[in-house]
């Protein structure tokens, strides 16, 4: 699943964070909202667009913020499965940890442990396929900027280019090879964190001006 999350975050959060891709995309996009941007420039909303902060709802984090909310997530996961905690202490647990990674608090647990629905549909585990989706995204991203500018296809009007690298290291294998084996294959050696933590430097310090 971590490589099934990789596809659609590099879609989601890769192509829809690149520079590149929103400066030809924003004349449409003005043109979609009928009026309502006419008067926004385009840095300043690539700089919105690219806003971090501390949130309390996982799925509208931004892209930097975004895999805290796994790690609390695993964190809890982890102590429910050594049995180290008991179900009662949860909604408490959670809060704290919001405190401690992004200094706010849950006012109820609908914007805290009950947000999501993995853990009441037994879909343990599955929380960290989003960190490494996002790992392998950003290491995909260099393996196919050795082959190719991702910035000057994003400029372009043929985007088929990544498409294509996509279909020939990862696509066409399907659920046929491991994700170690794919990742490998793909980009010329295993998992590397370093990717996405060069990634996130490189989005953000152009937007904060760093």
């Amino acid at each position: 699943m971590g490589i099934h999350e990789s596809q659609s975050l590099f879609n989601e959060l890769i192509i829809g964070s690149n520079h590149n891709f929103w400066k030809k995309q924003y004349p449409y996009f003005q043109e979609c909202a009928q009026g309502t941007f006419d008067d926004i420039s385009f840095p300043i909303f690539y700089r919105s667009l690219n806003q971090t902060k501390a949130s309390l709802i996982r799925i509208e984090a931004d892209s930097l913020t975004y895999p805290l909310h796994i790690i609390i997530r695993y964190e809890i996961e982890k102590t429910i499965f050594n049995e180290e905690i008991d179900v009662a202490q949860l909604p408490a647990i959670w809060n704290q940890k919001y405190e401690e990674y992004f200094g706010i608090c849950p006012k109820n647990d609908l914007e805290g442990i009950l947000q999501d629905v993995h853990w009441a549909g037994a879909s343990f585990g599955y929380f960290l396929s989003y960190a490494l989706g996002y790992m392998y995204a950003a290491q995909l991203l260099h393996a196919l900027e050795q082959d190719m500018s991702i910035d000057e296809v994003l400029a372009s009007n043929n985007y088929f280019p990544i498409k294509e690298w996509m279909r020939k290291h990862i696509h066409q294998y399907g659920a046929s090879r491991k994700p170690t084996q794919l990742i490998f294959d793909a980009t010329k050696e295993e998992l590397n964190p370093r990717y996405l933590i060069d990634y996130m430097k490189k989005i953000y310090f152009s937007v904060y001006q760093v």
